[in-house]
């Protein structure tokens, strides 16, 4: 075989090289990948060409060179580009080892050369383990650039994460020191990222639970860490956090770093602290009031009933869930058995609550009544549940009975009485109905009565006036008889002419003092605004004119009154000229008025002297016409003055009494309306509104 073409001959049947290659890969236990089948078949057309042409190029008998040729270059570098993504180097190396053995067998059995196999090969594998290098190189300096580019990429994107996360975060160094803070952190934690930069985390999160700790234990692991609960102190409050971290791995040269994510918990903290006192509040008042709370389903399963049913029934509550619907309706009085199983069938079927009332037998053999409420069927966890409430009413049912018998015996009374009253109300009616007659005979009796006042009125005014006309006379006469003959009657005439000019004049104050009182009942009444100082001070000043200027009278503030003014004057000039005329003649006369306003639209009106005074006893009397206290004792007047005042305040809606001590004076007190509401502006009186 020294001539070239007989190596092409040699190797035109590139199929018996496949299958003796394929045969040596599966006997040396090398395998063949399925998925390399087709490039093999077309990587052995390839290299059985460049094994050709090789051989044609150096000659059988010619030195191997020492470098591949271009050409197995270019093969090297097309088996490394086909095969590098499917096998290992090591791998290819082995089965190319194969495919040299392949091609020695044919050279060999035929004569050939096999140097120039082996130098072939060698030169094909120092080819392709170059291209090979320099192919996984290329995808390294690739796949490092990718790197790079996702580094930056992840850079960028976790700056932008950690900015906008609404947890407050923190990125820690080994040494547990504050790299970065995000906003939130800064909001959360009230202090600037400036100024917690390069801080210990013990001093932003402090020590309790030994947390620090446990973060450098995880750290140190470079694992992730979760559900740390620890408090904090942020701005003199506690508050309750949750950490969780992840080891980032080295951000810089020697540089390793965590993320510790904080989540204030304080509000639910808070609310699981309300939620427990409210369900140990709940509970403790379910297990202490005396009614038994349950709760059962549908299939009359009993799912809760409270521990006090015990002292309800004298079973306990495992008892009764033990024995289920069955046993409590064991329990129950066989003639409320039927009613019972109805109104519970209702519940679930209508949807609507009950209360019924049974009898029960407790544990102790005695028979109870118990009243069973429930609320309105709901759903919870995929059943249909309802709540319920028993309550003892025993003594209620026994008071029932109690008052049934009661009703009956009343019941028996009531009709006695029934007839009794029938009996007393014909009675009734007919003392209502003589009543009725004398209430009539009454009323016409009581308008003969205010004619004859009218009457009475009219005439004490007609008489008043027709006396004055012949007790004029008499004193006239007797005025002549003592200037004109008074020489001719001896002592004893004189005497009695005195005495008569003294009767007609006590007479003719009499006369003028029962006109007054006349007609103050007579005269119409015109209401007005009163000033009642300027009232007071005119009545002082006309007192003092008729010779009362060595009294001291003393005038306070006085409020304002409706009232008739005439009227008002007659009623302070009396009790003024009363308290001058019943002076104690030892000290000089002292009078002091004043006023105060009460209750219920009243003023109270005060005269008070330092007189004689009056008994007490005799208050009704010092009121009446015509009643002198202290006649005999040299105290003149007719006993109509302070009828008079009495008169005015009851026209006034008004009342007046006095206090008094004897020798020690006496205060009288005037109590009227602020507003007459009671009298007309013209002075007619109408009834009150």
């Amino acid at each position: 075989m020294a001539e070239p073409q007989r190596w092409t001959e040699l190797l035109a049947d590139s199929d018996d090289i496949c299958r003796r290659f394929w045969s040596e890969a599966v006997s040396s236990g090398a395998g063949w990948p399925d998925q390399c089948a087709d490039q093999w078949k077309t990587s052995i057309d390839e290299v059985t060409d460049a094994l050709a042409g090789f051989a044609h190029q150096t000659g059988e008998e010619g030195p191997p060179p020492n470098e591949p040729a271009s050409s197995l270059r270019v093969l090297g570098r097309g088996l490394a580009v086909r095969f590098s993504p499917l096998l290992g180097l090591d791998a290819f190396l082995q089965h190319l080892q194969l495919l040299r053995t392949c091609f020695l067998v044919p050279v060999a059995d035929a004569g050939g050369y096999p140097p120039l196999v082996l130098s072939f090969f060698d030169l094909l594998t120092r080819a392709v383990v170059r291209e090979w290098r320099r192919h996984e190189s290329a995808g390294l300096q690739r796949r490092l650039r990718e790197a790079n580019h996702f580094i930056l990429l992840e850079k960028r994107r976790y700056f932008s994460i950690f900015n906008q996360m609404c947890e407050p975060a923190l990125i820690l160094d080994q040494r547990l020191r504050i790299v970065d803070a995000n906003p939130a952190f800064e909001r959360f934690a009230a202090i600037r990222r400036e100024e917690l930069l390069g801080k210990s985390c013990r001093e932003v999160l402090g020590e309790p639970g030994k947390v620090c700790t446990t973060i450098e234990r995880f750290f140190a692991a470079r694992a992730s860490f979760a559900n740390i609960e620890t408090q904090m102190v942020i701005n003199e409050e506690f508050r309750d956090v949750v950490l969780a971290g992840s080891f980032l791995g080295e951000v810089a040269a020697g540089q390793s770093a965590t993320l510790v994510i904080l989540q204030d918990v304080s509000g639910k903290k808070e609310f699981e602290r309300r939620l427990l006192e409210s369900e140990r509040k709940y509970r403790s008042l379910i297990e202490n009031v005396p009614n038994v709370i349950w709760q059962g389903d549908e299939h009359g399963t009993i799912t809760y009933i409270s521990p006090n049913v015990s002292n309800l029934v004298g079973y306990t509550g495992e008892e009764v869930q033990l024995a289920g619907r069955l046993g409590w309706l064991g329990r129950i009085y066989q003639e409320d058995i039927d009613q019972v199983i109805n109104h519970f069938a209702r519940i679930f079927t209508t949807g609507h609550n009950i209360d019924v009332c049974y009898r029960f037998q407790r544990k102790d053999g005695t028979w109870i009544w118990l009243q069973d409420r429930t609320g309105i069927p709901y759903h919870k966890d995929g059943r249909l549940l309802v709540d319920g409430v028993l309550s003892d009413v025993t003594r209620l049912k026994l008071v029932e009975e109690e008052l049934e018998q009661h009703h009956l015996r009343l019941a028996e009374i009531i009709d006695r009485r029934t007839e009794e009253l029938r009996t007393a109300n014909e009675r009734l009616t007919l003392e209502v109905e003589e009543r009725a007659k004398t209430e009539e005979s009454l009323r016409q009796l009581a308008v003969q009565l205010q004619a004859s006042n009218v009457e009475l009125e009219q005439f004490a005014r007609v008489a008043s006036h027709d006396l004055k006309e012949p007790l004029m006379l008499i004193a006239a006469f007797a005025d002549r008889l003592v200037r004109k003959y008074a020489a001719s009657i001896d002592a004893d005439g004189q005497r009695y002419l005195g005495r008569i000019t003294a009767c007609c004049d006590r007479m003719q104050q009499l006369i003028g003092d029962l006109l007054q009182l006349s007609r103050i009942s007579m005269a119409p009444l015109t209401v007005q605004e009163i000033d009642l100082g300027t009232l007071v001070a005119e009545v002082v000043r006309d007192l003092r004119d008729r010779g009362s200027d060595q009294a001291v009278i003393r005038v306070h503030t006085l409020h304002n009154l409706e009232g008739d003014r005439t009227q008002f004057w007659q009623l302070f000039q009396n009790l003024l000229a009363n308290a001058l005329k019943y002076r104690d003649k030892t000290r000089t006369p002292d009078i002091v008025v004043k006023s105060r306003t009460l209750a219920d639209n009243l003023c109270e009106i005060s005269v008070e002297d330092n007189g004689i005074g009056f008994d007490e006893r005799h208050l009704e009397r010092i009121f009446q016409p015509f009643e002198r206290l202290h006649a005999g004792e040299g105290y003149e007047g007719t006993g109509i003055g302070l009828a008079t005042c009495r008169k005015i305040v009851l026209r006034h809606h008004g009342e007046i009494t006095a206090r008094s001590v004897p020798g020690r004076g006496s205060t009288f007190i005037v109590r009227l309306p602020l507003r007459q509401t009671g009298i007309s502006v013209c002075g007619e009186e109408h009834e009150k509104l």
